[in-house]
């Protein structure tokens, strides 16, 4: 149950951690399992390790804890790392065996506290040697959240939501033990990216939705406690305590607790606005919770509906001048001009984004639908220069809540199609080519690169390769968009027809327009 809020405006193809590496989960959810599990009460008396070490009340949770797994039952953990993993689950089954396995070989020890499961979950942590425990839900998820991490007994935490799996790449021993030796720094940010679909047991990891930074590790401290019932984060409290104990690390987290089906299914929707009511009642006057509760409403495409809220916070943040901004002020900003477009309300939407340009310089996000918008009122040349900008923007993870391919392919390929508005060829060539290199995608790189031949007037080589993008549909994506396959490969027949009969290229060049082309393809990544 992945709290951030990130919701993103688009969706698009992964671009992998390393390159090439393509992963595939394995069912481990079923071994050693156990099949009855005794009652076992506990005193609410937790020992704190860190900072005291004597025994002390527990002072976050309304309802007692009270452990249900025997700990003779519990599988020890023999690693290295200090770290002690803590979930709150509920009706986890089917997911939390993946994530536990991902992490089993990291951790020292694991605390799953399960806030009224009717499912296996409890049974599947215990049998990855967890010490489950169970918390009365409270429409808290903070509460629950402090709840088990005051359960830890190794110096430095690791949070975890149970749809949630660690990187094997990035998550190496000897790479977070020099983390965890910093002397100066007490949190991580982590790499957070959420898959656009269900990551099933034997197949390849699923595309990615969007990328963002969460502070999930961090050192057992009492002074570090989880924030709000809904959306929860502890970074505010770490900051606190130390105003430069927090960075951000190479680690990754995959996430499909977001795919549309898991949302379908789990109603997330309905419950984050229910709780996010309540939060609003408590804090009518807090910004951060109009923000969220306008996300819920964008997530659902309710676009009218949520401008109040978005605009609300942009008004109240940005009066009478911007000032020390939180770090949701960006998304505020791309979610907002994402629906005034979507409202009809271009020049209000231009506006914006140029004001969010000015702020937010290197966002590529917002670049790129600032050039959408001026494309829109056929400035393309004013479009060109910013979706230019937004393929030079580099890594920016760790400052803005992004998505895969901004900055990257999905850029260029903006790019390319304003330099076909401005019959350059060359230029549009060249974006097509780097969209191409970038894109992990195999029926998409195929497409780009045929673009790029085509305007490089290689029709054949454009033919050729429009073929294997047809020929890798059928297992990719985009089967579903065939057809269109076919009309790119009609115009590029034409094309090589005039071609061969000596026509100028300049007769044709206007009607060379790839990207429009292959924007039925490229849709359904772009929202």
């Amino acid at each position: 149950m992945n709290n951030e809020v990130h919701h993103p405006v688009h969706s698009h193809t992964a671009h992998s951690l390393q390159k090439g590496q393509c992963y595939t989960l394995q069912d481990s959810s079923q071994k050693n399992r156990i099949d009855h599990v005794p009652p076992h009460a506990h005193t609410a008396f937790i020992e704190t390790k860190g900072h005291h070490t004597t025994p002390t009340p527990y002072p976050i949770a309304a309802t007692p804890i009270s452990q249900t797994m025997p700990v003779e039952k519990c599988m020890p953990h023999t690693s290295l790392l200090p770290i002690t993993l803590c979930l709150i689950v509920r009706d986890e089954a089917d997911v939390i065996g993946r994530c536990l396995a991902s992490a089993v070989p990291l951790v020292r020890e694991i605390i799953v506290v399960d806030t009224g499961s009717t499912d296996d979950t409890p049974h599947i942590a215990a049998a990855y040697g967890a010490a489950v425990h169970y918390f009365t839900w409270a429409d808290d998820f903070a509460a629950a959240r402090n709840a088990s991490i005051v359960l830890a007994h190794q110096p430095w935490i690791l949070v975890l939501d149970a749809d949630e799996i660690m990187d094997p790449v990035s998550w190496q021993a000897e790479s977070v033990l020099p983390l965890l030796l910093q002397d100066r720094v007490h949190a991580y940010y982590v790499r957070c990216v959420h898959l656009a679909e269900r990551w099933h047991i034997g197949q390849p990891r699923p595309d990615a939705l969007a990328v963002d930074m969460a502070c999930r590790l961090f050192r057992q401290d009492p002074r570090f406690r989880f924030q709000g019932c809904i959306h929860e984060e502890i970074a505010a409290s770490v900051q606190a305590a130390y105003p430069d104990g927090l960075q951000w690390a190479p680690l990754t987290l995959w996430h499909d607790g977001y795919a549309p089906e898991v949302l379908r299914l789990k109603h997330k929707s309905d419950r984050n606005r229910q709780l996010l009511l309540k939060q609003l009642e408590k804090y009518p006057d807090e910004p951060l919770w109009w923000y969220a509760y306008g996300t819920e409403l964008f997530q659902d495409e309710q676009y009218k509906e949520c401008l109040p809220w978005l605009m609300r916070t942009l008004s109240i943040l940005t009066e009478p001048e911007p000032f020390d901004m939180p770090g949701y002020m960006s998304d505020v900003c791309l979610k907002s001009v994402y629906a005034l477009q979507m409202t009809g309300q271009l020049d209000q939407a231009l506006e914006l984004a140029h004001l969010g340009n000015e702020l937010y310089p290197n966002f590529p996000d917002l670049l790129e639908l600032h050039a959408y918008l001026l494309g829109a009122l056929n400035r393309f040349e004013e479009a060109y220069k910013c979706a230019q900008k937004a393929t030079c923007c580099g890594s920016i993870e760790h400052l803005y809540t992004t998505t895969e391919g901004a900055g990257g392919w999905r850029s260029h390929w903006t790019a390319a199609c304003m330099a076909e508005h401005l019959h350059r060829s060359g230029l549009a060539a060249k974006h097509y080519e780097a969209a191409a290199k970038d894109s992990k995608q195999p029926a998409l790189r195929m497409m780009l690169t045929a673009a790029s031949a085509a305007h490089r007037y290689d029709f054949h080589a454009a033919i050729q390769y429009m073929l294997l993008a047809l020929n890798t549909t059928a297992a990719s994506p985009f089967s579903a968009f065939a057809a269109h396959v076919h009309a790119a490969l009609s115009m590029l027949y034409s094309m090589l027809q005039r071609q061969l009969v000596g026509q100028s290229h300049t007769d044709t060049q206007h009607k060379l327009t790839m990207g429009i082309q292959m924007a039925p393809y490229i849709r359904p990544f772009i929202k």
